[in-house]
């Protein structure tokens, strides 16, 4: 979904698209609010732009999102939904997660990974159908920000 976002956005700065989808567009790579209020941002946007088709697909979020910040209520003070994250490997095509950690750059997770639907699919050219996820874990980065007292 986000590599595809991306592509867009490049159509976009390339001159690809009309005006009323390039606002939209934009709009949307902008996203980057906490988790709690991902969905009500995503609704507001999808309201602003006419998106109707949008409703299910920012249920299905709001439903995962306060899923995650019921189990981890400490999400709530950290958590951050941005439309722009993305994984370079292009078999993630579902939610993509990183786990951020105090005293480490923004571009070096403790954890990350996100789940592949259709990688199996693709691969067997249609005869295997199976969801998956995947993440690491960084022990390194771990260690790191505990000897930092982070």
């Amino acid at each position: 979904m986000v590599e595809g976002l991306k592509a867009r956005c490049a159509a976009i700065e390339a001159g690809g698209l009309n005006q009323t989808a390039r606002d939209v567009l934009l709009a949307l790579r902008e996203v980057d609010c906490p988790l709690a209020e991902a969905a009500d941002t995503l609704s507001a946007l999808a309201d602003a732009h006419g998106l109707n088709g949008a409703a299910g697909s920012i249920a299905a979020l709001k439903v995962r999102a306060n899923a995650i910040l019921s189990r981890v209520p400490a999400a709530a003070q950290t958590a951050r939904f941005r439309t722009g994250f993305g994984r370079r490997f292009t078999y993630y095509d579902g939610f993509v997660f990183e786990i951020l950690a105090p005293g480490l750059e923004a571009t070096q997770p403790v954890a990350a990974g996100g789940r592949y639907d259709g990688l199996l699919t693709g691969l067997s050219g249609g005869k295997v159908s199976a969801t998956g996820i995947g993440g690491v874990v960084r022990p390194d980065r771990m260690v790191r920000v505990r000897r930092a007292g982070a």
